[in-house]
């Protein structure tokens, strides 16, 4: 069996691999039912993507506006802010970002990047690459097993759980 240890190669499969699919099948998430005040699960699913495009910057113009290009020079440019660079970015039909992909082979996402991620409020998941086979390297896009949330607009914004104990 051969096995992808070059993290740069398993990496660059990934995202052509996105590319082809424009799916990615994503874990469930529990949140607060607004309406009956009862935690309620929601069960993995995929994400469609109209688009895929990989490693663009995401910033943050002079009109406070989130935008993403390529090869933007943030030193020339003092009235863009770099945000973050996600290695992909599904956009919908209008071009918008609806999920941004971090592709891990050995660093986790920093917590300087995940603040940021929420600061711009864009779903996010983190996929971990395994060190197998092409096809096995495609196919954790169709399991939401080897992906997390690293951040979810909805569950962040749900109301927190009530406790057991309202007096505590």
């Amino acid at each position: 069996k051969c096995t992808y240890s070059c993290e740069t190669y398993r990496h660059q499969l990934g995202k052509e691999f996105l590319q082809e699919l424009k799916k990615i099948k994503v874990p469930g998430y529990s949140r607060i039912n607004t309406k009956t005040n009862l935690l309620e699960y929601i069960p993995p699913a995929y994400i469609h993507a109209h688009e895929v495009i990989i490693e663009r910057q995401v910033y943050e113009d002079e009109d406070g506006y989130i935008k993403y290009g390529q090869g933007i020079n943030f030193e020339s440019e003092p009235n863009k802010y770099l945000l973050v660079q996600p290695d992909v970015i599904f956009l919908d039909k209008e071009k918008n970002p609806i999920l941004f992909i971090e592709l891990i082979a050995t660093h986790k996402i920093t917590d300087e990047k995940l603040a940021r991620l929420k600061s711009i409020g864009i779903n996010t998941v983190s996929v971990k690459i395994p060190k197998s086979s092409e096809e096995e390297i495609k196919n954790i896009f169709h399991s939401s097993n080897q992906t997390k949330w690293a951040y979810h607009y909805e569950q962040a914004s749900s109301p927190s759980i009530p406790g057991a104990n309202q007096n505590s």
